[in-house]
């Protein structure tokens, strides 16, 4: 019966998604947006009701919970099947959508995808029968489930990805609808600061879970959980940032972008900790299936990408990186038509199409070289972004995130040396043929002269250095699919930290020190 109970449950769920997804026009009503979110939860509560009375009839009680089991951790052992956590993250997703939706109108179109969002977890929760029944098998929860902060650590986690797609969800509506880059910026940031502030109590838990329940020694290890879950916070912490940038139009541009990528990176850190085989970590407590041996981690998705409930899972996710990756290029990419039909000037694709073209080739080869899927697709977003960048004055921010991926994959073991050289080619040769600019020096040494320039510099840091630390983590999280490596990310962390300590000590200087003093202290401080 209450198997029976939990399937019609999921099938009412799946109907009122749908229904607000092909039908915007009935969500301004106030009983159909309770009901459907009632609608949303119902499944997830009606499994911790299960866990809670020790329901055995349910095969994910009999295997997980269990009447020896303190009240709270039964709440626990809801998280301890695949289908748990899923249905958790719908319920909460369900919740933020609820208060997105407006009342007395039609849905807005970010509604509408929070509703893709739902319904899609609640098809993979279905795929993996939450409510089966038991089948006679007796398990235990992992222990390593069995502790308080597990209780609310996984709700924490999940409200903070559900914010991740909330903000993912404002910025897609806004590219699908051709919102400016301003108005899309204005609508996600509360989402963004949301996210921020609970993805920080959230990795806080964990690192304290991981103190006092793995015996690490500290509360931190670079696992590949936790390295995945910091990478749509560091998303996130350049979009609060966007204003501190001067200048910050171009940051204002790039920060819905940056919102897709917050919403994709959340699917990306659920990939890491699901997809068995992939990354190896402390964290997997839902593992299903044999591990592979591809090098590749996106490689080894598509070998677990079968036909059976886990690989559609799976899949699944990895198809969301790529819609909300492709996007983000795409905003990019309309953002940079803008400026230049707004100037008048020409792409490089429009004036040097045979260049511009060779470019792109070149990198192509030099991607299928090098044998990285993550530093493949990402080279080729960048080397599509500077060809069609002006002409005379080519992109340098895309040419210098193109260089820092080549050095990065050379540090990183992804490439020898003389492939990550020929690879910075088709990024460095775009400036080196254009005509050279005299001021170019001036502004670089500017700040060592001047204190006001010497400010606008350090408050850019945050900016390009949050970038320049976001790339390195995720690469790094792309060769670490055996096992973490603290000393890499410390070695290769530490120089950006330091940057962002002189950042912010040359920014609480202000004009109380002037330009050749502050210069002289930096050099001092880091010779010694």
């Amino acid at each position: 019966m209450l198997s029976l109970l939990g399937r019609a449950l999921l099938a009412l769920a799946f109907l009122t998604s749908a229904h607000q997804i092909a039908r915007p026009e009935k969500a301004g009503d106030a009983v159909v947006r309770n009901v459907t979110m009632t609608s949303q939860i119902a499944p997830f509560a009606l499994l911790v009701g299960a866990f809670v009375l020790d329901a055995s009839s349910l095969d994910l009680v009999a295997r997980f919970g269990g009447d020896g089991l303190p009240l709270f951790y039964r709440i626990s052992a809801v998280w301890g099947g695949r289908a748990g956590p899923l249905l958790l993250w719908a319920a909460i997703l369900a919740v933020v959508t609820w208060f997105m939706a407006r009342e007395g109108g039609p849905a807005a179109l970010e509604v509408r995808i929070m509703h893709v969002w739902v319904l899609a977890l609640v098809v993979l929760a279905w795929l993996l029968e939450p409510f089966a029944a038991a089948t006679g098998g007796q398990g235990e929860l992992h222990p390593l489930l069995q502790t308080d902060l597990m209780v609310i650590h996984p709700p924490v986690v999940f409200s903070y990805y559900a914010l991740c797609l909330a903000t993912a969800s404002v910025a897609l509506a806004g590219v699908l609808r051709r919102d400016s880059a301003d108005a899309i910026h204005a609508a996600q940031l509360h989402w963004a600061r949301a996210g921020f502030v609970l993805g920080s109590i959230g990795i806080g838990l964990g690192g304290l879970w991981a103190y006092t329940v793995l015996d690490w020694g500290g509360y931190w290890a670079w696992d590949p959980v936790e390295t995945g879950s910091l990478l749509p916070w560091l998303a996130l912490l350049l979009i609060v940032h966007v204003r501190a940038k001067p200048d910050s139009s171009s940051a204002v541009s790039a920060s819905p972008a940056i919102g897709l990528l917050a919403g994709a990176l959340a699917f990306h850190a659920t990939l890491v900790t699901r997809a068995n085989g992939v990354w190896a970590s402390v964290h997997a407590f839902v593992a299903d299936g044999e591990g592979t041996l591809a090098d590749d981690p996106y490689l080894r998705v598509l070998d677990i990408a079968e036909l059976t409930p886990v690989g559609i899972e799976v899949t699944s996710y990895l198809v969301a990186i790529i819609v909300l990756g492709y996007y983000a290029y795409a905003h990019l990419r309309r953002q940079q038509w803008l400026a230049l039909a707004a100037t008048g000037r020409t792409s490089m694709l429009e004036a040097k199409p045979k260049l511009a073209a060779g470019l792109v080739l070149a990198y192509i080869a030099v991607g299928f070289w090098i044998g990285s899927s993550a530093v493949f697709a990402l080279g080729l977003a960048l080397i599509l972004l500077v060809v069609h960048g002006d002409s005379e004055n080519p992109p340098l921010h895309w040419i210098a995130l193109g260089v820092l991926l080549m050095l990065y994959s050379a540090w990183f073991w992804l490439a020898d040396i003389t492939q990550a050289v020929t690879g910075m080619v088709p990024f460095l040769a775009p400036w080196l043929l254009s005509p050279e600019d005299e001021n170019e020096m001036v502004a670089v040494l500017l700040p060592l002269e001047d204190t006001s320039a010497r400010t606008r510099a350090a408050r850019s840091v945050p900016w390009y250095g949050g970038t320049a630390f976001l790339l390195l983590t995720w690469l790094l999280l792309t060769v670490e699919i055996d096992g973490s490596s603290l000393e890499a990310h410390e070695f290769y962390g530490a120089p950006l930290i330091g940057l962002l300590a002189i950042a912010l000590t040359l920014y609480a200087w202000g004009h109380s020190i002037d330009a050749s003093r502050g210069t002289a202290l930096v050099a001092a401080a880091l010779v010694t």
